[in-house]
């Protein structure tokens, strides 16, 4: 039988909150482009580089505002997801995610 640890407010949990972590620059910039490419997939198969400079600027409008607007969303919903996860994992699973994100903390790895 697999031991789950309690509630994510638990003390033995030394990592910072996932949503203090989504605010990690890097996060965020790598959902936007993630989600910037989707857009721009879903707009067609439009070579930027072959177009009119209004027509890039419309394209480079249109997906900014799209991905904007749902950006926020996703990396809430992302995070409520994972944090009802986490709090019912294994202690095993979340020490190993304490560990490695202490190395990572302290540019140990």
């Amino acid at each position: 039988m697999t031991t789950t640890r309690p509630p994510i407010a638990s003390a033995n949990h030394l990592t910072p909150p996932l949503e203090q972590r989504a605010s990690n620059v890097m996060a965020r910039a790598s959902l936007r482009r993630e989600l910037r490419l989707i857009a721009l997939d879903l707009l067609g198969p439009l070579e930027l580089d072959d177009c009119s400079g209004a027509t890039a600027d419309w394209v480079d409008r249109t997906t900014e505002t799209a991905v904007s607007a749902v950006l926020d969303k996703s990396m809430g919903a992302l995070i409520k997801v994972l944090e009802s996860k986490v709090a019912m994992a294994p202690l095993d699973v979340i020490d190993q995610l304490d560990q490695a994100a202490i190395r990572y903390e302290t540019g140990i790895d």
